[in-house]
């Protein structure tokens, strides 16, 4: 059996991608943007660590002393805590707001509080949106490649390092909205189309990466997706309701041959090259099918058309003189509709005969020891694909093999100088001889 896993679908695919743009973005507000005596950040109780980059660091941080439910160990709601707050027997009860950095632990070993103790696909983002969701609107700037980027600072240091053990992690949510229509969605779940989540780049470009650091969850309509990456080395894990879920790692080797490293790592400066490479292949158990690990196909539904795409990203805690300095950050993602290959596969076996090669029919009986040889030829069928032949014939001592690759190649730049108005994303590749008879050198079957 031939395995197709390692067909590259990024490079069968010049054509047939159409950009979906996500905007209205927001995104979690920095210690920056908040005015007044409100407090900086909304954080756990932690010890062994020291606040930075912030000018009062005194009074900047509003502590969460309920944060979680003693029975179940997941988190509350921010009405829920200042609820308890408001009955408890102080003099002076803490009334948290939302819309700000939420500094939690994340642990390398199993996990104890959850994000959620109700087994909902939404729940724990309902709880999370509480403390981090925003209507503040996202302020891009200019990146590499014609990219858009925000960054940010992480606020808390670590005194010694035991990130191995238990850490603060700072968390931040953007979120923007796309939408697809009814022929988007069919053919998404006829498997024709993969949505891939990526960058846009100069000249109409797009390169399928996003950038992050340290942990991140994508989350679409509220649900919590597969795409659950770290770019640090410790195995952090996380929760939701009794799962313990593993943050994926990026930078396997074996990925490696799916990534453009220069450019990616040119596109990733500002979250220090640390991407994750949506277009890396993996089967599905289900179907057989192959699927880009960038692609959200799994989160589309069939009847919706609006779409709500959260980037829940994770900043960690460092220890030494560069803790101040390793900031965060992510870039403006749009999606990106990709056609997948319609592959013809056609095994033609052959034998060779006087050095000349012959094939055979498949009714053909074979004998014992006897050498059989295979063709074998993958056509993409799709019709974003226009396929030239050309034939020249000559009675004469020379050959011209030449001349048949040029007007193939003429008849193809003739095409693209039509159709560049359209997209001049058009790629001209493949050309080759397919067929020769006569002359010296006899017969030649691609």
């Amino acid at each position: 059996m031939l395995n197709l896993v390692f067909v590259k679908k990024i490079d069968a695919l010049p054509l047939g991608v159409e950009r979906v743009e996500i905007g209205n973005w927001t995104k979690t507000r920095e210690a920056n943007e908040i005015e007044g005596d409100e407090k900086k950040i909304n954080s756990e109780e932690f010890e062994n660590t020291k606040n930075i980059n912030l000018n009062d660091d005194s009074n900047s941080i509003e502590t969460i002393t309920n944060l979680y439910k003693n029975e179940t160990k997941s988190m509350r709601t921010l009405k829920a805590v200042n609820n308890l707050n408001s009955n408890a027997s102080t003099e002076n009860p803490v009334f948290h707001k939302g819309n700000k950095i939420l500094r939690t632990k994340v642990r390398s070993f199993e996990p104890i509080y959850s994000f959620s103790d109700r087994n909902s696909k939404t729940s724990s983002y309902d709880n999370l949106y509480t403390w981090i969701g925003s209507d503040t609107s996202t302020k891009w700037i200019d990146g590499t490649i014609g990219s858009k980027i925000i960054t940010w600072p992480c606020y808390v240091e670590l005194l010694e390092d035991k990130s191995q053990e238990e850490t603060p992690v700072e968390w931040r949510m953007l979120e923007g909205e796309f939408q697809l229509s009814d022929e988007d969605i069919e053919e998404i779940k006829l498997k024709k189309v993969q949505p891939v989540i990526g960058v846009s780049t100069d000249n109409g470009d797009f390169q399928m990466i996003l950038p992050f650091n340290d942990l991140i969850h994508v989350l679409i309509n509220r649900e919590f997706t597969d795409l659950n990456y770290r770019s640090v080395l410790d195995s952090y894990k996380f929760k939701i309701y009794k799962d313990i879920i593993n943050y994926q790692p990026i930078n396997i080797p074996e990925n490696k041959k799916y990534c453009n490293k220069n450019m990616h790592d040119n596109l990733s400066q500002h979250t220090h090259s640390k991407h994750i490479d949506c277009n890396i292949l993996e089967p599905t158990t289900a179907d057989n099918y192959f699927r880009m690990i960038g692609d959200i196909s799994n989160y589309i539904r069939t009847g919706v058309n609006q779409y709500k795409i959260s980037l829940l990203i994770g900043q960690v805690a460092r220890a030494g003189e560069n803790a101040s300095s390793y900031g965060g950050g992510t870039s403006k993602i749009d999606l990106f509709l990709i056609k997948n290959p319609q592959f013809e596969v056609m095994i033609k076996p052959y034998k060779i005969n006087e050095n000349k090669k012959e094939y055979i029919s498949d009714d053909y009986k074979f004998s014992y020891n006897e050498k059989i040889l295979y063709d074998l030829e993958i056509i993409n069928k799709d019709e974003n694909y226009i396929g030239i032949t050309a034939t020249v014939k000559i009675v004469d001592k020379t050959g011209v093999e030449m001349e048949a690759l040029t007007a193939a190649t003429v008849a193809a730049l003739t095409i693209y100088d039509m159709c560049k108005a359209v997209d001049k994303r058009m790629v001209i590749e493949g050309t080759h001889l397919l067929k020769k008879t006569g002359g010296k050198s006899g017969e030649f079957n691609f």
